[in-house]
């Protein structure tokens, strides 16, 4: 990804986002980017650097305040493994999407793929949104994260045939266990996705060879492109 300095921050729908143009005169696809608790709207660019430049980039600042000594923003207030955790992300997500798609019209880009990635809870985010718009979203990187309880619930045997799906873990990361990761790709093999995964001896954050692996993911051809 080129850094682009008509990259705006703003106030939108309710919705503080960061957008950045593509480095061709026209986008071809858009890169929806999902940052963890304690995150923001600038976090996720380490990620994006080394993707192609054909996305238009949206990068959203997560609803709710995480109220925490490092300050950031959070997707939902639910705690993992609460009994409605899924229904709040889904709730959320609800409210995301349809602020994306006033975004990606507006700049001509209604029609084009959407991808998603996101990391720790907004990998958690971007699973919720596969789950509840698979016809909208072209593919999913989903880094240190987990499934929402509950989603599996919304899942059904090849609801999301052929979808591509890359997660990524460390295997020393003690904030979300690697065990989740592992069971994430299995509930959405079953589900029909087409599954790559990535471990790296890391902890909670994108090692080198997945790195290596989230940069060829999203360069390949892919469903929806």
């Amino acid at each position: 990804m080129q850094t682009n300095n008509n990259a705006q921050t703003l106030f939108d729908r309710g919705w503080i986002v960061r957008i950045q143009p593509p480095g061709l005169p026209a986008p071809r696809r858009v890169m929806l980017l999902l940052h963890g608790w304690t995150g923001n709207e600038t976090v996720m660019w380490v990620f994006a650097r080394s993707l192609p430049d054909d996305f238009l980039f949206l990068a959203p600042r997560g609803p709710v305040p995480t109220g925490t000594s490092l300050g950031g923003y959070g997707w939902v207030k639910d705690r993992p493994g609460s009994a409605r955790e899924f229904e709040a992300y889904a709730e959320s997500g609800a409210r995301l999407m349809d602020a994306v798609q006033g975004w990606v019209q507006e700049r001509g880009a209604g029609g084009l793929p959407l991808h998603l990635m996101g990391f720790s809870q907004g990998a958690a985010m971007a699973y919720t949104l596969l789950i509840q718009y698979p016809e909208r979203i072209a593919s999913l990187a989903a880094l240190a994260g987990l499934v929402p309880n509950g989603a599996e619930k919304a899942l059904q045997p090849n609801s999301l045939a052929g979808k591509p799906v890359l997660i990524t873990h460390g295997t020393r990361d003690e904030t979300v266990p690697v065990q989740k990761a592992r069971e994430a790709a299995q509930l959405f093999s079953q589900a029909g996705a087409d599954v790559s995964y990535c471990e790296d001896d890391s902890g909670h954050k994108l090692g080198p060879g997945c790195h290596k692996r989230l940069a060829s993911f999203f360069a390949r051809p892919q469903t929806g492109d």
